[in-house]
């Protein structure tokens, strides 16, 4: 049962992190890999950061007997995820990268502290 509850932890807690931030680009038709506005950026940006808190948050709620190991896996999966995309794409913008790896990564840490 524990471990079900840490994997159902990740799952949930980096769906939340991460799925508001996809969706805005998603629906406004932007390229990730495209340069953006400033206005843009910051617009994904503060998404980035205050469901990453969330997913935290929830991560560590979900799952209390491995709170730090559920963020810690997300914290993982979204900095495995940016670097392969740094990576796969030379040559192209990387905003949306470094909104990962530089704040969405810390802000899941602190909402995990926050809740454990």
């Amino acid at each position: 049962m524990k471990a079900l509850r840490a994997i159902l932890a990740f799952l949930v807690g980096s769906t939340l992190a991460l799925a508001p931030a996809m969706k805005f680009i998603r629906y406004t038709h932007h390229n990730a890999l495209a340069p953006a506005p400033i206005s843009y950026i910051a617009i994904a940006a503060v998404l980035g950061v205050v469901f990453s808190i969330l997913g935290g948050y929830a991560a560590a709620r979900i799952a209390p007997q491995t709170p730090h190991g559920a963020g810690d896996a997300i914290i993982f999966f979204i900095l495995a995820m940016a670097c392969l995309s740094l990576y796969n794409s030379p040559g192209r913008e990387h905003w949306l990268q470094f909104i990962a790896i530089l704040l969405m990564t810390p802000s899941v840490y602190l909402g995990n502290r926050l809740a454990s």
